[in-house]
């Protein structure tokens, strides 16, 4: 098995595949990337705004959102009648952290040796 992130047991170990398997998949969307990309230049914006700035409908600019909310990369919030949007930095760091661990790119020759 990976290094000290990963849970001993067979389930949670499966578990945090599904998570990452999750994560990065929705990463495979050019949208989401850009998404991810301006949101990481801003502590938080309300969806029209992002959707202005990616040139994007705001119901398009939705819909993605919902799958990043899914995929915990990023936080929406409802707030009156605007909706924020800001990244998930803490989720996105532990997903980092579990595939550098996954890879065990944290021991010699890795990206820490």
């Amino acid at each position: 098995m990976p290094g000290d992130l990963w849970p001993t047991g067979d389930k949670e170990f499966r578990e945090q595949l599904w998570q990452l398997r999750l994560h990065f998949t929705e990463l495979a969307s050019f949208t989401r990337l850009h998404i991810l990309s301006v949101l990481a230049e801003h502590d938080e914006m309300t969806v029209g705004e992002l959707a202005r700035s990616l040139h994007r409908s705001q119901p398009l600019v939705s819909w993605h959102l919902r799958r990043l909310k899914k995929a915990a990369l990023v936080r929406v919030e409802k707030r009156g009648r605007e909706t924020f949007c800001s990244i998930n930095r803490e989720e996105v760091e532990r997903f980092l952290r579990l595939y550098v661990d996954l890879l065990s790119l944290n021991g010699p020759g890795g990206l820490d040796g």
